[in-house]
């Protein structure tokens, strides 16, 4: 009996005794043997707007446009000018933006380089500690902010870059100032670049041209027409390329008119699709609508496909981050094929009988620009002084403007 109950004794002490290692169970691993958890991948984007137009051959073009950043570069010529009125801080104009999330592991160069020989890059922020020269824009040593450090100040709290800088996703950075955390980095830059689509008439419908396939076959292509303070457009979505794809009434009375940013809604799914947040894309929207659309009636707004962009800036990151992500939008003002009939229209009112016709001529064609210029520089030697002044003073505004004159 005493030695049942010494059984039963040491039965009930192994019981409650903790189990040995061995005993665990195969998803109950010790604390010392958990795995490591890994950093979480860094992605790259990039979101850059272009600015062209169907009768230059220079991007973003710095004769005709201010550039949105603060501080202009001093050395490269001809120089873009700066809003003397602060605009910039509130209106921002076609530039690049590039942002980071997911874990810096270790610290990066971060170079960009325009591959023509005519490019230049007008305008950049970070500024203190950034690398600059005629073709090539840089920062080194690009690492993860700790709390410490403070976001360097570009305006009031109203300006365009503070929703950017409250975008939790994107992770703080900072690159050899100890001082500085940023989420952003911004570039302006002008590049030679002519459109590769352009837009026909014919009969009762717009047509789509594609000038060289190999370099425009975008994922989106939309034709934005403004209409008094609203606008409407005809979106295309592929399959490309097509020599001239069919893509809108000249007259389509059932057409939607709206807001630029409901009118950019398939610009908008397409930047949601690759991961831009919900601030990259109202940005990707103010910026397109700073592009010309309060001057032209008529748009065409395109997405590069992946790696067009390369051909004109070259992004290169050391070492390279686990993606990167690069979209670039291309707006293309002055497209309406009916505008070389609408000059020589208004060419034809400088010789009315009327003075109020031959007025209003002279100064819709000075702001036309580009659009008009070519047709409009033989009249300098005509017979008729009041023609051939016109033309002239047409022509001086012109060359004053592009002089970089204000």
């Amino acid at each position: 009996m005493r030695r049942a109950r010494h059984l039963a004794a040491a039965l009930l002490l192994a019981c409650a005794l903790p189990a040995s290692p061995q005993d665990n169970a195969p998803d109950q691993q010790p604390a010392s043997e958990q795995p490591v958890q890994e950093p979480a991948p860094l992605v790259l984007r990039e979101l850059l707007v272009v600015q062209a137009d169907r009768y230059d051959d220079t991007a973003n073009n710095p004769k005709l446009h201010q550039t949105a950043l603060p501080a202009k570069i001093n050395k490269t010529g001809r120089d873009k000018l700066v809003d003397a009125t602060e605009q910039h801080e509130y209106r921002p104009m076609p530039l690049g933006l590039l942002t980071f999330q997911g874990e810096i592991k270790a610290p990066m160069k971060v170079r960009i380089r325009l591959r023509s020989a005519k490019s230049r890059f007008q305008a950049y922020f970070p500024d203190e500690d950034a690398i600059i020269g005629k073709h090539l824009l840089g920062w080194d040593t690009v690492r993860s902010a700790n709390d410490e450090q403070r976001p360097e100040s570009f305006g009031d709290q109203g300006d365009w870059l503070a929703s950017l800088r409250e975008s939790g996703d994107r992770i703080w950075f900072q690159s050899r100032d100890p001082l500085r955390k940023e989420r952003f980095l911004l570039y302006d830059a002008s590049f030679e670049y002519k459109p590769v689509i352009d837009l026909s008439f014919a009969g009762d419908q717009y047509k789509l041209k594609t000038k060289a396939p190999d370099q425009a076959a975008p994922p989106l292509c939309m034709l934005v027409r403004k209409h008094g303070t609203e606008w409407s457009a005809d979106a295309l979505s592929g399959p490309w390329p097509q020599p001239t794809p069919v893509i809108a009434q000249k007259d389509a009375g059932g057409t939607d008119r709206s807001s630029l940013a409901q009118t950019l809604t398939p610009i908008k799914e397409l930047l949601k699709q690759r991961g831009y947040n919900a601030q990259e894309i109202g940005l990707a929207v103010d910026m397109i609508g700073a592009a010309g659309f309060d001057k032209s009636g008529m748009s065409l707004v395109y997405v590069l496909p992946v790696g067009a962009i390369d051909e004109h800036i070259e992004l290169i990151i050391t070492p390279e981050p686990d993606q990167t992500i690069r979209t670039a939008i291309i707006v293309v003002n002055n497209v309406d094929p009916d505008l070389g009939s609408q000059v020589q229209a208004l060419i034809a009112d400088l010789d009315s009988d009327q003075w109020i016709k031959r007025d209003r001529a002279q100064r819709q064609l000075t702001a036309l620009g580009q659009a008009a210029i070519k047709q409009v520089q033989p009249l300098r030697n005509s017979k008729d002084p009041e023609i051939a002044f016109r033309a002239r003073q047409i022509l001086d505004a012109y060359d004053w403007k592009m002089g970089g004159g204000r």
